[in-house]
């Protein structure tokens, strides 16, 4: 009988101490809102940590919490450094859908990749066994929970505690323009850029009115836009163009800043920008076709104001736009280790 009871205590620790170390490691694959798989050994195979920050939509705390995690996220380098943060709803029924933790991501100001409960969030919830919300753990490459139900009161807070493990704060924004449109009273004029100088030339027909201009453009994201002291707003901010205009791009999180100088020269003759990226039809009403395969599998869509606006993933060649509203929007596309931004009118 004793040793029935031995054997009993052994096989029940093996299986206890099992099911701890699958709590700790289980692998996961989920794919956020913008269409982005997520695969833990991925990263963990980069050396990566994996934050994950797991929440409900009505939860009060979680609202507080993302813009705070958010910020921590843009400090050490928005996924593209040695730490990913990733959302998870995991509401109880597990049927949130991309759109409503879209709309939690833009009134919450929650920018790092979120993953709805229909499309993994739920779970992964479960797999951790997550009991309540909000819920933050981080997995070390080693592919151990090195931090588990942990609070936080504030971005240092949080930033500190992962310096801890000797991650390193790290610039996810530069400071320069991406695309930049002069706007006079009878047309828009696309300027070109030279990054070497940071110089945007811009031809207009001669006797172009410059007294009251305004500009579209599109900066890194998290920069700040300004003239002297007064920052610039995309289609809003009216200057005199009628001498060279120099502009300053602050990043948010860091001490870069560049200096841009507007040339205008007048013209009698415009020269055709040259068009970096085949897309159409454009103006377009659902659908917008990009004619290269070399290009990045994901977009960025800017509004006219520069606010981005959401990211998508290309499907065959195709991007669906059937639920903008009617405007000027930027595309932001890379291909070959370049960013292009090209305009897209909505009709």
């Amino acid at each position: 009988m004793k040793k029935r009871i031995l054997l009993f205590i052994i096989l029940s620790g093996l299986f206890l101490t099992n099911s701890y170390s699958q709590k700790e490691k289980p692998e996961f694959k989920a794919v956020d809102i913008y269409g982005e798989i997520h695969t833990l050994t991925d990263y963990l195979d980069e050396g990566k940590y994996v934050f994950l920050d797991f929440f409900t939509l009505p939860c009060g705390n979680c609202q507080l919490k993302a813009p705070i995690v958010d910020s921590v996220y843009r400090d050490f380098g928005c996924n593209s450094s040695n730490i990913v943060f990733l959302g998870l709803e995991c509401s109880s029924s597990g049927e949130t859908t991309d759109e409503q933790i879209y709309d939690f991501c833009q009134q919450y100001s929650m920018t790092f990749d979120a993953i709805s409960g229909l499309s993994g969030g739920r779970a992964v919830a479960d797999l951790y066994e997550v009991a309540y919300t909000p819920y933050f753990l981080l997995i070390s490459p080693d592919n151990e929970i090195v931090m588990e139900n942990y609070y936080f009161n504030s971005a240092q807070e949080l930033k500190d505690s992962l310096m801890n493990f000797g991650l390193v704060p790290n610039i996810c924004e530069g400071a320069d323009f991406l695309r930049y449109e002069l706007v006079t009273e009878i047309d828009t004029i696309r300027g070109e850029l030279n990054f070497e100088d940071r110089i945007i030339n811009i031809q207009v027909p001669i006797g172009t009115d410059l007294t009251n201009c305004g500009a579209l453009f599109i900066s890194e994201t998290n920069s700040d836009v300004y003239i002297d002291n007064t920052e610039q707003v995309s289609g809003e901010t009216i200057n005199d163009f009628l001498e060279d205009l120099n502009y300053t791009i602050f990043a948010e999180n860091s001490d870069i800043e560049n200096n841009w100088t507007i040339i205008i020269e007048e013209v009698s003759e415009i020269k055709e920008s040259k068009v970096d990226i085949k897309i159409y039809p454009n103006p377009a009403d659902n659908f917008i076709f990009i004619d290269d395969n070399k290009i990045s599998d994901r977009i960025e869509i800017f509004d006219s104001k520069g606010n981005l606006i959401t990211s998508q993933k290309i499907m065959d060649n195709k991007l669906d736009i059937s639920n903008l509203e009617r405007g000027i929007y930027f595309f932001k596309i890379k291909k070959d280790g370049k960013i292009f931004v090209e305009k897209i009118i909505k009709k």
